[in-house]
């Protein structure tokens, strides 16, 4: 599991904002390699959860999975935010998944901290259909929460 917090300084867990990230199985298909995955956003005592670990694996479009082979989105995702935080000319970073369903947005702000921008495609992973209906969670954070995540996800590329 790997945590990407909020760097409010406020320690009230009423008031607590996080994107959780979830690891799930593998499984092959199409000739691939995928792995499932769970999100989490929090904020305050409010969460919302997307899985789709209940969904057959026979069929990608729908599911929370990233590509394992023949990309590693994973390591992807940990290698190019890793050189986001080290590089000071990029100001802003984005992940999505080759099934679209998440993106994870990353921009430089003022004193070291960066504002998260999280985005679900929830009509794309419930229906198998793009709409333009989404869910997100958007928050500041800190380098060292960033790596920490990176560290959380690294085990798993």
């Amino acid at each position: 599991m790997a945590i990407l917090n909020c760097s409010d300084d406020n320690q009230n867990p009423d008031s607590k904002t996080f994107l959780e990230i979830k690891l799930g199985e593998k499984f092959k298909s199409r000739e691939e390699e995928w792995q499932r995955f769970s999100i989490n956003f929090i904020s305050g005592k409010k969460t919302i959860n997307f899985n789709t670990d209940k969904k057959q694996a026979e069929e990608i479009k729908g599911l929370f999975c990233l590509n394992v082979s023949s990309v590693n989105e994973l390591k992807q995702l940990t290698q190019n935010l890793s050189e986001f935080i080290k590089n000071e000319k990029q100001k802003e970073f984005v992940f999505e998944t080759i099934e679209p369903s998440f993106e994870l947005r990353i921009s430089k702000a003022h004193n070291n901290a960066f504002k998260v921008y999280s985005w679900v495609d929830s009509g794309n992973t419930s229906t198998i259909i793009y709409t333009w209906d989404a869910l997100g969670i958007r928050y500041m954070t800190s380098k060292e929460n960033l790596l920490k995540f990176i560290d959380e996800l690294t085990p798993y590329t």
